[in-house]
């Protein structure tokens, strides 16, 4: 990808910004003088638009598995001519019910009821589809720390400040 052009999401994408980066400064690549070019498209379909009218060489969009067999290529890219995935990021965690630390600490209950409810929904066909329909979900599971990991890792890289 050296001196050629490359497409991301925006600056806070995970999958579509700030994994890739962590990359680069793990194999330490000089971003973003490393490339000719680098665009922010908006959004994940706008990106595979982007490489499918070969407006930039490579684009940083999510996949959904560990080989990349589909992602936003498949999902977006109708008549997409064949892509090469060139690297695969670590699994990250995606669209976390959370609740703050104070909330849980007084609440625990409501935040297990609220999380356990949600996942019976799930398994009840009538509410799976409005569930679906109403966050775009068809699973849900227990999230553990360890698969925040490469949340923290990500943080620390790039010496992201949360307040």
């Amino acid at each position: 990808l050296k001196a050629k052009s490359i497409a991301f999401v925006d600056e806070k994408s995970g999958s579509g910004y700030l994994y890739p980066r962590v990359y680069f400064k793990q194999q330490k690549i000089e971003f973003p003088a490393y490339f000719k070019e680098v665009v922010f498209s908006g959004n994940h379909a706008a990106s595979v638009e982007m490489l499918k009218a070969k407006k930039v060489d490579a684009i940083a969009v999510f996949a959904n598995d560990k080989r990349a067999k589909t992602g936003a290529w498949t999902k977006f890219g109708e008549d997409v001519p064949k892509v090469r995935s060139i690297w695969i990021g670590p699994e990250i965690p995606n669209d976390p019910f959370c609740v703050r630390q104070e909330f849980y600490d007084r609440y625990p209950r409501v935040a297990h009821d609220v999380m356990f409810g949600l996942i019976e929904m799930l398994e009840n066909p009538n509410s799976a589809a409005k569930l679906k329909d109403l966050l775009g979900v068809s699973s849900l599971i227990l999230a553990t720390s360890q698969q925040y990991e490469p949340v923290r890792t990500m943080v620390r890289e790039l010496d992201i400040q949360i307040q």
